[in-house]
């Protein structure tokens, strides 16, 4: 049985179609919001999925859920120490682990994590899109350059906000930074504005690095890399552009901010979410340039895709066992493959090309 906890969400609710047409076991959503429905922790099955009454603050409510579970999917966004300890209920009932958000519990408790998987930051971005270069790089021999473009408009979680600001404010992200010959430089003169037909929209390009970055770029092996967050002018690229982290004290309120900006500007612009990204390098010693593209319909789609293409990975024995982020699972073929297999994206092409090109050839086609 698969657990999905918060699985009547915008995001949970998206993982559990998915699951319930790749997946033939029983699956059961819990929440409080079952509480009227369902008495004495039982659970009532409706829809084809259990439905099950699940209290995160209550120890022996989550003990409960869990019970029984081969994997157990968090999608409620609630907060690290309950998070925390649904990660340590799973690895006491020997239960697989799916996280969408950061899991402060397995980044310091990944050594003793064995014998199960236990996967956080599952999502699409903090997620699978850092895994599309690596996907990328398979067509080549030698790689030179890189670039990545995440695009999306939806609305932000409380914890993806949070997780936003506290990755900007407090040293994990570094902004206007590209990679190039081996070094960590400045890319102010980057940061520029950019028009992608396929979105049939105007972007504005942010480079930054991080952590993920590095790892990609050193495992690659590339010269120059630049990674972008790309945004369309509006209420939300307002305020992440006035964010002052010398006040990083009042994150709270500035979450709430981005919250309902957000929502204000998918409201207008709607939604969506994609990645680019272009390679250039070498295949067979010939030098050659290719491009991925990838775009779905919302955030929440890319990333309840990710999350149920995960699950199906644990599932079928391919997931190597241990806690970390999913941008660090190794076997990056058969997880693209798989997110390929359930096909929930609008477009999912690989050309050989530059970007700008790429996107004049396809933009007719689709």
């Amino acid at each position: 049985m698969i657990g999905i906890i918060g699985g009547y969400g915008d995001i949970g609710s998206k993982v559990t179609s998915i699951l319930k047409m790749f997946y033939y076991g029983e699956i059961k959503i819990g929440g409080r919001k079952y509480q009227e429905i369902v008495q004495n922790c039982a659970s009532v099955k409706e829809d084809g999925v259990f439905k099950q009454f699940v209290d995160l603050k209550n120890f022996d409510s989550i003990r409960h859920f869990v019970v029984g579970c081969e994997v157990i999917v968090n999608c409620s966004g609630c907060e690290q120490i309950y998070s925390g300890t649904l990660a340590e209920i799973c690895y006491d009932n020997n239960c697989h682990f799916v996280d969408v958000n950061r899991n402060d519990w397995l980044l310091k408790n990944s050594f003793i994590v064995k014998g199960r998987c236990h996967i956080h930051n599952a999502g699409s971005m903090p997620g699978i899109s850092e895994m599309m270069p690596g996907y990328l790089s398979l067509y080549f021999n030698k790689i030179m350059d890189i670039e990545f473009y995440y695009l999306a408009q939806g609305e932000f979680s409380y914890n993806a906000a949070r997780d936003y600001v506290e990755g900007l404010c407090g040293g994990q992200v570094k902004g206007m930074m590209k990679y190039k010959e081996g070094k960590c430089v400045p890319a102010i003169e980057d940061a520029t504005r950019i028009y992608i037909p396929i979105f049939n929209k105007e972007f504005k390009i942010y480079p930054y690095i991080d952590n993920t970055v590095l790892k990609c770029v050193k495992k690659l092996g590339c010269i120059n890399g630049i990674w972008n967050m790309a945004y369309e002018e509006g209420y939300t690229l307002n305020i992440f552009e006035k964010i002052n982290c010398t006040q990083f004290e009042q994150t709270d309120g500035l979450v709430q901010k981005i919250c309902s900006s957000s929502k204000l500007d998918s409201k207008i612009r709607g939604r969506y979410a994609g990645v680019i990204v272009q390679m250039r390098g070498e295949i067979q010693d010939i030098l050659t340039e290719k491009t991925l593209l990838i775009k779905y319909d919302s955030p929440a789609l890319f990333t309840g895709s990710a999350i149920a293409t995960t699950v199906i990975s644990i599932l079928e024995g391919k997931t190597e066992h241990g806690a970390y982020m999913l941008s660090d699972f190794t076997d990056t073929a058969g997880l693209i493959d798989i997110l390929r297999k359930i096909k929930t994206y609008s477009t999912f092409i690989v050309q050989s090309g530059k970007m700008n090109s790429i996107l004049r050839e396809i933009e007719g086609e689709i």
